[in-house]
């Protein structure tokens, strides 16, 4: 069953993580949907950006200054966000908590926020230690090893135990539509040495359709996450162009849509 429903939050619409959000009332993960909602000054409209942004926010029950995010570099650095990192970059890109593609928290009103058209989202919540966390996973950032640093990352920061923290593996570019070549191939056996035909499928050009999805869902698996604690979402975003975003479809013109996840001080 799909994990991720796509619903409207106040007229904005979005993809929410269903079951995450019947367990507990405070907690909020999901990822902006739609192609008219920008959210990244880089490729939308600057002057929709923060007023979109501010919406969002208050539509899951924060305020703008809860939002925080990161400069992503395709890397695996992860960043602990405190009271002093909260609202980093929220209004302004040179505000954002330099040179990371993860972000992990255990405290409440923070918006932990990363952006996408293609790579990865990785929501992470231990509810046993009310921590949370969100990462960007495009092929270099797989390769390396994000999705293991998380994990390991949470545990020496929370006591997070792998066995029973909870990840979503949000809407991103499925192996229907993404064709890489044999140096990504290679760069990714280093993290996962038995590549099967479930990650990886061969063409009769030399090249390989790639599951960037399942590969990152290896990894976790490696790092002790159990596999019942998975979601895994059936969304491409290349291929759902009235839903999604996608660079490899849209190119340089494509927009960026927001995976989140944060609790809240209260219920209300």
């Amino acid at each position: 069953m799909e994990p991720f429903r796509y619903e409207k939050v106040q007229g904005i619409p979005v993809t929410v993580i269903s079951d995450w959000l019947k367990e507990s009332p405070t907690l909020t993960a999901g990822m902006s949907a739609g192609q008219h909602y920008g959210l990244h000054r880089e490729q939308d409209d600057p002057r929709a950006v923060v007023p979109n942004r501010d919406r969002l926010a208050r539509a899951l029950g924060f305020s703008l200054d809860a939002w925080t995010s990161a400069t992503q570099v395709h890397g695996k650095n992860v960043v602990r966000v405190t009271r002093a990192e909260r609202g980093a970059g929220n209004r302004k890109r040179e505000t954002a908590i330099p040179a990371a593609d993860g972000l992990v928290t255990d405290e409440r009103d923070i918006l932990l926020t990363a952006f996408y058209a293609d790579c990865v989202p990785l929501l992470f919540w231990d509810s046993d230690r009310g921590a949370v966390g969100v990462a960007h996973a495009g092929w270099r950032g797989t390769v390396l090893g994000i999705a293991r640093e998380m994990v390991e990352r949470m545990k020496r920061e929370f006591g997070t135990d792998p066995g029973s923290v909870r990840v979503a593996i949000g809407p991103s570019i499925g192996s229907c539509c993404y064709e890489v070549d044999d140096r990504v191939v290679d760069a990714l056996k280093e993290q996962i040495p038995d590549l099967d035909d479930d990650i990886v499928h061969p063409k009769d050009n030399g090249r390989f359709m790639l599951d960037l999805k399942r590969a990152n869902a290896d990894i976790l698996r490696q790092a002790g996450v159990e596999n019942s604690r998975m979601s895994v979402t059936n969304f491409c975003t290349s291929c759902e162009e009235w839903l999604f975003f996608s660079h490899r479809r849209d190119g340089e013109k494509a927009g960026r849509m927001v995976a989140w996840i944060g609790i809240r001080k209260d219920e209300s």
